[in-house]
């Protein structure tokens, strides 16, 4: 049986990368189409699982499994990225919460009052809540591949036996080409990409404008 295992942090002068979601959204025009929350997996009317299922990430690890991934845990700016494409995470690691309880800018939109927190902090990760989570894929971003961002290489070997990962690269790429890599995986995991557009500002968007960050980025270690 997996044993409660927090890993300390690494560097605490690492802190939270922001948001690929607000990046995006700064780059989109800060709205989206759609009032709605996120469909678990991906919207309704997305077509039917296929007999089996696979995804190439930014590592050029090709991940196959019988079917398409339904409980998904990602990091919090992945988490927000998918959220914002129409899929609905189970458990989410990294950044969640300011200390007003409001969520933190890397997270997004993310229902967090819906999903299983992991840990917060730089390399904490609950691994006993994970496999408890029974996830069929793991996803985060990367800087510098093959390393997950909130995944310590010491305890990767241990997440991947609880299931695949997918790592998305976000560092040395425009923010539109990470976000195309996050429309693929949404795509692959059901989501109709065409029910949710990106809008600007007074384009009709029935969500008010969100004030906007500034793209994602290291901070300095």
């Amino acid at each position: 049986m997996l044993t409660r295992k927090l890993i300390p942090i690494r560097n605490s002068r690492l802190f939270p990368v922001l948001a690929l979601l607000l990046a995006a959204l700064l780059l989109a025009g800060c709205t989206n189409a759609s009032g709605g929350g996120a469909a678990p997996g991906g919207s309704g009317s997305s077509p039917e699982p296929a007999e089996s299922w696979s995804f190439v990430d930014d590592r050029g690890i090709t991940v196959t499994l019988p079917e398409r991934p339904t409980r998904v845990v990602a990091q919090s700016t992945a988490a927000a990225a998918l959220w914002s494409l129409g899929v609905e995470v189970v458990g989410v690691f990294g950044p969640q919460r300011l200390p007003d309880g409001s969520n933190d800018p890397t997270v997004g939109d993310v229902d967090l009052s819906r999903v299983t927190s992991l840990g917060e902090a730089w390399g904490e990760l609950d691994l006993e809540k994970l496999a408890a989570l029974k996830p069929d894929l793991i996803v985060s971003i990367m800087y510098t591949p093959p390393e997950l961002w909130y995944v310590l290489p010491d305890v990767e070997p241990q997440v991947r036996a609880i299931a695949p990962t997918v790592g998305i690269t976000v560092g040395q790429r425009s923010i539109k080409e990470a976000m195309q890599r996050f429309e693929e995986l949404a795509g692959a995991l059901g989501a109709d990409l065409n029910a949710r557009r990106w809008r600007r500002p007074g384009s009709g968007s029935r969500r008010p404008a969100r004030s906007c960050g500034r793209p994602w980025r290291r901070s300095p270690a």
